[in-house]
Order: C-alpha cells, then sequence, then structure tokens
C-alpha cells in the first residue's frame, strides 16, 4: 500500500518537524534510493517508493516549520495586554448566546492606536451582552482591551482556542457596525438557514427538549442547563452532542446500519443515502472545520466500504489525515481532528470485526424484519464501542475523566437519534413554514428527546459512573494502543474465542427466539410502536390538564427571581425573568407541558438585570400575551430592548402602581407597591419601587416582596397595606436590609420561601435574615432555592401543600 506508507511518513514528518529544527539538505536524502532504482530493476518498485517516503518526510519536517511565523505587528495578538485598541474586522462565524453573553470569532483587519492604524490578521473572540445582535460578515469597529487567553489547570483553554485560530479574546467593547454582508455568500445562506431552524426549535419546542435539539442538529450548545452538561460528563455521552468526529462516526454507522436494512448492500443507494446525510449533517452544523474534516474521513470510509476493501479505506483514511496536516500543519494537536481519526480508524478495523463475531445466525423460522432488525441492533452496538475502545485512552488523556457507564448509555441513547435527527428536521423546517404545523412535529419530537434525557439521566445517577481526576500517562495510553493493535493482528488467529462467543451469542438468539410469539405479523410492531407513542402523549396530556388549584413556583433560576402561577383554570402568570436568558426557559420547560407556549401575563416588578435578563428570550420563545411593568422609567439599554420587543410582538403593555387588581375568578392579584409617584430619596430608590404583590386565593394568601429594603417596607407598613399573609416571598433573596421584624410581626407568614443562588458573591440569605425568619416561623416551612431547587406551593383555597425539588435542608 505505496499511498499508506507515504502518507504516514509525511505525517511523522509533520510531528518531528515540531520537534527538531530540519535542515533542507534532508531534502536530497531521496537520492541514493533513485540511483539505485536505475542500477536494480528488480526492486525498482521499492526502491521509488522509499525514495518517495524518503522525501515525504523531510517535506512534512518542512511545511511544519514555514507554518509557525514569528510575532509582529501584523498580527492582532501582537496587541495583547497594551491597552485600549480600536479594532475593525468581519464576524467570521455565526454569534451565539453562551449564558449571559453572546460570543463570536471576529477575523481582525485593523487595528489603530494612539491615531496610528495598521493592518493585522488573526482571530479574536469578542463577547458582548446576550442582548446584542449581530450576524456572519457584519464588519464592526470595536473599542476595547485584546487580552490572551486565560489558562486553567484543567482545560487547555488557549490550546483550545488556537485550534479555532484564536489568540485574543475582546470582552464588551463598544460596537458599531460599518458594513454588512461582507462574508462568503454560501456561508452566509448556511448561517442564516440556522438561525432560521433555530428560532423554530425555540418557538416550537420546551426547554430543555429545545436546546437538546439545537445542539445535536445545529452543534448550538450555548443553551444547555449546567446540571444537563454534567449528566452528558459523568455518562461519557458529551461526543453526541458536540460537534465531533466521534458523533459524525456512531451517526454514520446508524444511518449506514438503517440503509443497508432499507435497500440491502447490493444496492448502492445505502452508499448515497449516507454519504448525503454525513454532508447535510456537516451543512446543519455550520461546516465547522473539525465538522469538514469528519465528513471528509467519514466520506473515505464509506468509499472503502463500498468496494469491500477495508485495507483500502485504511489507507485512504490516513492519506486524507496527512492531506489535512498539509493545509494546516498543527490540526495534528489538534484534539477533535484525533478523535475524528480515531473514530473512523475504529470504524475501519474493529467495527467490522465486531460485526462479523455478533451477526446473528439465520434460520428458516426467522422472518427477514426480525434479522434486519438484529443486524441493525449489531451494527449501532458495534460501531458505539469500536469508537468508544479508541477514544477513551485521548479521552482521558484530555480531559481527566472518564465514563464508566459510556458504552450502554451511548448504546440506549442512539436509537433515538435517527428519531431525533429527523423530527428536529421537520419540526425546524415546518416551524418555519407555518407554527402550528411546527408545534403538532413538536409534539414527536418532544418524545424522542425526552427519552434520550431519562437515558441520560439514569445512567448518570449511578454512582461510579463517572471517575475524575484519572491520571492516565502518555505511556499507559502508548502501551494501550500498542496491546491494541497487537490484538488486532492477531485476531483472524484467536478462532477459538470466535467460537465462544459465536456459541454464546447462538444461545441468546435462541433464548430471544424462543421469547417470541409466532403468531403475531410483523405489521404488529408498526402498530404498537404508533400506539405506545400515542398514548404517551394522551396521558402526558391527561395529566398536564388544570387541576382546579392554584399553583405557585419560585423557580430555581439562581441568584435571581422567577416565580411561575398557574390558575386553576390553566392560565399562567409569570412574575420576573430570571439573571440571563435561558434559567428562566429550562425551568418552565419543567413546569409547563411542553405544547404549552403560551404566557398570558409576564410581570417584571423592577429593571435590574437578575430579575429582567430572560425577557428577550421569553419573548422569543413563547406566546406574551400582556407585559406589566413599574411606572419608573430607566435609562439602560436592557429594559429599552424588552419593551422594543414587546412592541414589536404586539404584546399589550401596561404598568402596575398600588391599587392595580389582577383577577381571575376567585384569584385576586393585588399591586401594593410603588406608589403612582416612585419613593424618591431612598438608599435604593430602584429597589424601593419594586412591584409587591398580594395573591389572594380563597382563604390562602402569598406576599410577593420583590426586591425591596426597609424603607419601603416602613412605607407600605405606614400606609396601612394590606400585607397579612400565610406564604412570604422574601424581599431582595434575603438580604440584611430586608425583611425587618416590624415587618415581618405585620405579614405574620406560616412560611417563607428565598430566591438566591448558589454559592453567590452577596452572602444571600444573610444570616441575621435567616434568624429573624426562624425566630416567627419553624425552621422546616423555610425554603431557599439555592439549596432546595424549585419550591411550588398548591392551594384549593382551603388547604395548602408545599413540594421542594430537593431535600436539601433549608439552611444550617
Amino acid at each position: 500500500m505505496p499511498i499508506l506508507y507515504v502518507s504516514l511518513a509525511w505525517i511523522a514528518g509533520i510531528f518531528t518537524g515540531s520537534f527538531f529544527n530540519t535542515p533542507v539538505w534532508m531534502l536530497a536524502l531521496p537520492l541514493p534510493a533513485i540511483a539505485a532504482a536505475i542500477f536494480v530493476p528488480r526492486h525498482r518498485r521499492l526502491l521509488i517508493l522509499l525514495a518517495v517516503c524518503l522525501l515525504a518526510f523531510p517535506g512534512g519536517a518542512l511545511t511544519y516549520q514555514a507554518s509557525q511565523h514569528t510575532l509582529d505587528s501584523t498580527q492582532a495578538q501582537f496587541y495583547n495586554e497594551r491597552g485600549t485598541v480600536l479594532l475593525e474586522g468581519v464576524v467570521d462565524d455565526q454569534p451565539e448566546a453562551r449564558g449571559k453573553s453572546l460570543e463570536f470569532k471576529l477575523a481582525a483587519s485593523t487595528v489603530c492606536i494612539a491615531d496610528n492604524s495598521s493592518p493585522v490578521m488573526g482571530g479574536v473572540l469578542v463577547r458582548l451582552p446576550f442582548y446584542r445582535s449581530y450576524q456572519y460578515g457584519d464588519m464592526l469597529r470595536l473599542k476595547g482591551k485584546l487580552e490572551s487567553p486565560p489558562q486553567f489547570d484543567d482545560f487547555d483553554y488557549h490550546g483550545y482556542l488556537a485550534n479555532r485560530g484564536i489568540y485574543s479574546t475582546m470582552n464588551y467593547p463598544s460596537v458599531d457596525v460599518i458594513a454588512v454582508d461582507k462574508g462568503w455568500p454560501p456561508l452566509a445562506w448556511i448561517y442564516n438557514m440556522r438561525n432560521g431552524l433555530s428560532n423554530s426549535l425555540l418557538i416550537c419546542l420546551p426547554e430543555p427538549q429545545s436546546s437538546l435539539a439545537r445542539a445535536i442538529l445545529l452543534g448550538q450548545r450555548g443553551s444547555l442547563p449546567a446540571d444537563l452538561l454534567q449528566s452528558f460528563y459523568a455518562t461519557g455521552t458529551t461526543h453526541l452532542i458536540a460537534i465531533s468526529g466521534m458523533n459524525l462516526t456512531i451517526l454514520l454507522g446508524m444511518v449506514l446500519a438503517l440503509s443497508i436494512w432499507m435497500f440491502g448492500r447490493n444496492n448502492r443507494a445505502y452508499f448515497w443515502i449516507s454519504l448525503s446525510f454525513i454532508w447535510l449533517y456537516a451543512v446543519l452544523t455550520g461546516m465547522p472545520a473539525t465538522m469538514v474534516r469528519a465528513a471528509i474521513m467519514g466520506s473515505v470510509f464509506l468509499i472503502a466500504e463500498l468496494v469491500g476493501r477495508q485495507r483500502n479505506g485504511l489507507a485512504a483514511l490516513v492519506l486524507a489525515a496527512a492531506l489535512m496536516t498539509a493545509v494546516e500543519p498543527r490540526v495534528l494537536w489538534n484534539v477533535s481532528f484525533q478523535l475524528s481519526f480515531l473514530s473512523m480508524l475504529g470504524l475501519i478495523l474493529i467495527a467490522s470485526s465486531l460485526i462479523e463475531f455478533a451477526s446473528p445466525q439465520v434460520t428458516g423460522r426467522q422472518g427477514r424484519y426480525i434479522v434486519r432488525l438484529k443486524k441493525i441492533i449489531v451494527i449501532s452496538f458495534a460501531t458505539t464501542l469500536a469508537a468508544i475502545i479508541v477514544t477513551w485512552p485521548l479521552t482521558a488523556l484530555s480531559f481527566h475523566s472518564f465514563s464508566m457507564v459510556s458504552a450502554p448509555a451511548t448504546f440506549f441513547a442512539m436509537p433515538s437519534f435517527p428519531g431525533i435527527i429527523i423530527t428536529a428536521l421537520l419540526t425546524a423546517a415546518a416551524g418555519l413554514a407555518w407554527p402550528p404545523a411546527g408545534i403538532f412535529f413538536g409534539w414527536i419530537a418532544w418524545l424522542f428527546l425526552s427519552y434520550f434525557l431519562l437515558v441520560v439521566q439514569v445512567f448518570s445517577s449511578i454512582p461510579v459512573a463517572y471517575i475524575r481526576n484519572i491520571a492516565l500517562q502518555p505511556w499507559q495510553a502508548a502501551a494501550y494502543y500498542a496491546t491494541l493493535g497487537l490484538l488486532l493482528v492477531s485476531i483472524k488467529y484467536r478462532q477459538n474465542v470466535r467460537t465462544f462467543i459465536q456459541s454464546w451469542l447462538d444461545k441468546a438468539c435462541q433464548a430471544g427466539r424462543n421469547l417470541k410469539a409466532t403468531s403475531f405479523r410483523t405489521s404488529i410492531y408498526p402498530a404498537l410502536a404508533f400506539l405506545l407513542a400515542g398514548n404517551m402523549l394522551i396521558w402526558t396530556a391527561y395529566y398536564s390538564l388544570p387541576d382546579g388549584r392554584l399553583h405557585v413556583n419560585v423557580l430555581d433560576v439562581g441568584q435571581g427571581e422567577c416565580i411561575l402561577i398557574r390558575t386553576p383554570h390553566g392560565r399562567n402568570i409569570l412574575i420576573d425573568a430570571g439573571p440571563d436568558p435561558a434559567s428562566a426557559c429550562i425551568q418552565l420547560g419543567k413546569k409547563l407541558p411542553f405544547w404549552d407556549r403560551q404566557i398570558d401575563t409576564l410581570i417584571l416588578t423592577q429593571y435590574q438585570s437578575d430579575h429582567i435578563a430572560g425577557s428577550l428570550e421569553l419573548l422569543r420563545r413563547y406566546n406574551v400575551l400582556s407585559l406589566g411593568i413599574p411606572p419608573s422609567s430607566s435609562q439602560a439599554v436592557l429594559p429599552g430592548e424588552i419593551v422594543r420587543a414587546a412592541r414589536d410582538k404586539k404584546v399589550d403593555l401596561y404598568t402596575l402602581a398600588s391599587g392595580r387588581q389582577l383577577t381571575s375568578g376567585e384569584l385576586c392579584l393585588t399591586v401594593l407597591n410603588p406608589p403612582a409617584e416612585p419613593l424618591k430619596g431612598t438608599d435604593d430608590d430602584i429597589n424601593s419601587n419594586s412591584i409587591v404583590i398580594k395573591i389572594t386565593y380563597g382563604e390562602v394568601s402569598f406576599l410577593l416582596c420583590s426586591d425591596i429594603g426597609m424603607e419601603a417596607e416602613q412605607y407600605l407598613a405606614g400606609k396601612r397595606a394590606d400585607l397579612g399573609s400565610d406564604i412570604i416571598k422574601v424581599a431582595h433573596h434575603g438580604s440584611k436590609g430586608s425583611s425587618s421584624d416590624e415587618f415581618l410581626t405585620i405579614v405574620d407568614p406560616a412560611s417563607a420561601v428565598i430566591s438566591a443562588g448558589a454559592m453567590n458573591r452577596f452572602g444571600h440569605p444573610n444570616r441575621e435574615t435567616l434568624e429573624r425568619l426562624s425566630a416567627r416561623i419553624p425552621e422546616n416551612n423555610i425554603f431557599i432555592t439555592a439549596s432546595q431547587g424549585n419550591i411550588e406551593y398548591i392551594t384549593d383555597g382551603q388547604r395548602l401543600w408545599v413540594a421542594a425539588e430537593k431535600s436539601t435542608p433549608s439552611f444550617p
């Protein structure tokens, strides 16, 4: 295999060139071999191959050395840590919201310091507030500080960004748009399409299913909840939601198995379907370099599969890797490239052997659909296991962790992947054309996504699922790969092992056949699947119907506030929107039925970001009918953006002041604060003029105090407001400057709930506030979202029930 040897020599040269300075005279190494080929014709082919390899080796080394540039003023990173600069460039990828930030890569073109302008090149990671909006191809002028990426003890963040061509960061600069549509038109079309599909998924699916669908279908992971991400880490399934070669490898194995099942191996349709799938998936994910490399390697594997020559597949895979290093020599050290290469290598060298070992024997009594189904299961599991076998040492070396349940978790989750991709794509596309159709397909996608989430959560709950702080040494990984290589070479001589495994599988298959009811026709299985899915949807809808009770949910949104009120008749009233774009949507996805996309009333009690930051995202994802805001105005950017977005959506906008009432049957919401003339001269006028609401339903009442301080409490007590309530939502996250003894005496609550983030930098709730509360209320009736998660109060107007998401005690 000459191509294999030459490609390996080139890659070895790239690797060697990173450590040693290779002299140019080494390009003359092949001359003796060429001369020998002239005079020794008997071994001419071997000598010519040797000469080409001797040329490829120093050629790779010199190529690597030529790609290394000395740092000078033509590179953007030259200006790192040099103070404030003016930087111009073009947005080079699709901006993505990550928590409270909007991130994108800027291709720098000009830098200006002290009125001296210079052309530059290089990638800059820019972070802006999440509510700003920019597109790929926008030319921007930024004023801020260029900084070097930070380095963390457990993660090579600098190297991660370097692999994306980013060597500088700029956090929250001032921005002016100079021009638009300066990007590559085909890529701009791809990003616009992805953005439309992403927005459609946000509207048609609840959280966290919406974020999961965007991660799998479009590669957008920024909005995934932190606890869900941790579950993916614990189960070793992050590759399923990441833009990685391992992800594409496993998906390719699934699609290949399904297409062969549908058309047979003799029909080349399976090849074109699988090839089209991997490139369509690459387009949907935005054609990042990692996915393009993986798609190329996947195409190479499919060609080898088509011609039925796995040895040629290995040579072609190595050739593809050599060509990639020729274009970008540093890619050899890119972890995603390494995972892509190893995953495809496992697919070529290991998966076929596993499939051969585990393929079921065909007997006359088995239906063809049963046999094909078994083959799909075998191929899927073999593909997954092969990828894990060859990549786990690299994962442990790179991330110092390893999941013990990665193989079974991936195996059980993967059957939902084709369904997720197909139904999520249908949901997104239909939602763009006609939103009701998108919501209909979203119901089906919700089933697949919920199954996937269930698998991840079940396996992540296993105590030994995740091993952290693995101190795997490079020599240990090398020894593992050497042992694996020897095993693969000698496996064809291990007939006794093959016979043993085959006999065991025959017994298992025979036991399965004995359980199979021979009287059923194959057509009954799709009908049963349809009935099962329909039954799940019907019962989910039934248990989500209004139960005639009032539900007040204090949602765990971190260091912020968001309260969901579900009226006895099923109306949704949301008070505040959380401290970031994602947290409120995530918690609403847990509390609302998956089809319920309407918020009847959204009330923002004040204009600080911990109460309103999620409003724009709520307005995007949900049908908000009305928006209530305090009468005091703010000059900040975010409130203005919220009001503008509400008007664009034709939301009924009104102000709430003392005396305003909202009623729905027996339910009454009464606004107690702020007064018509806002309070002035207090320690914090914004907090003092927060909207305070009393909720009354039958004989049960709630007092929601927002962020008022003791001065506003004194004002309410002085005007003899109707403060007496059974439950109090403690003011200002339980800060020291609120919930005075006098105020608590007037309210006289039987239970209290505090909305605060875990380990927040403000020290909320304050110890003195907790002591004042516990002096009046039993400690088991005081709830804190930081330790107990979502807190739900349920009442029928006479009785009251409380449910905490976690059983952790409120406070020591």
